[in-house]
This record gives structure tokens, sequence and C-alpha cells, in this order.
């Protein structure tokens, strides 16, 4: 739950600055249920999510690297900067 916090802070105020292109969908409060929820899955079990995904992401064990990577839309990003904070 503190990685999702910490990872999300820093990612508002890069976005309130204009840093970083595009939007968010932060997942501030809600943290408890990302980790809640994939803590129940397996390792190869695969999860969608509609509006604020960085939280499960991070949570299901994506690094941080590579979601800023991809809230910057770099090849590098976990979806290869098509996704953005929404479809991750």
């Amino acid at each position: 739950m503190l990685l999702i916090r910490q990872f999300e802070e820093p990612v508002k105020y890069l976005f309130l600055e204009g840093v970083m292109p595009g939007t968010i969908y932060q997942y501030h409060g809600q943290e408890a249920i990302a980790v809640a929820v994939c803590s129940a899955l397996n390792s190869d079990d695969v999860i969608t999510s509609m509006h604020r995904p960085l939280g499960h992401a991070l949570a299901k064990g994506l690094t941080v690297e590579s979601l800023m990577h991809e809230l910057f839309g770099k090849t590098t990003g976990c979806c290869r900067g098509k996704g953005g904070s929404m479809h991750v």
C-alpha cells in the first residue's frame, strides 16, 4: 500500500506541473483494495482494470520504472508507451 501511495504522490505533481503528458487517474485512498485483491491471485493470473489501474499494476508486480516509463509514453514502458495511465 505504501509503494502505491509513494508512487502516485510525485506522479500527481509531475502531471499538475505539466511535466507528464496526458492525464492521470489516481488510486489515492484505494490502495488496500489493490493489495487485497492482488494478494489473492496467482502469479500467472491476469487482471484488467477500468479506471485507476496504477495501484493494481504495482500490487500485481509491475516495476515502478516500467510504469513510470509508460506514463511518459516511452517504448520501455509496460505497454510500450501506448497505454498511458488508463490502459496499463
